[in-house]
């Protein structure tokens, strides 16, 4: 996961909490597949905070699990979801 510097838009609207952070970078990958880890790099936070933020998403149907290998899960966004389309479509207009 990584930053572009019209992505920072999202979170300049919306906050720079670590949900947000996360949340911008899903949707700039929507089919990408991530792991724990990638979340506590990607928002800087310790490991119980990120694990909170994992189960949060996961929990309300944000991102789902696809596949695990080894001990290592692996997640999605979930874009079935429809706040998740709305979302898409939000980030979409931001970057045009």
């Amino acid at each position: 996961m990584h930053k572009s510097s019209t992505q920072n838009v999202f979170c300049e609207l919306l906050g720079y909490s670590p949900e947000t952070k996360i949340m911008e970078s899903l949707l700039e990958f929507p089919s990408r597949h991530f792991t724990f880890n990638d979340v506590v790099k990607e928002i800087n936070v310790n490991r119980k905070r990120a694990y909170e933020i994992l189960h949060y998403l996961l929990d309300e149907g944000f991102i789902k699990e696809v596949e695990k290998i080894k001990n290592i899960q692996f997640y999605v966004l979930n874009v079935r979801r429809a706040e998740i389309k709305c979302l898409e479509a939000f980030f979409q207009k931001l970057l045009r």
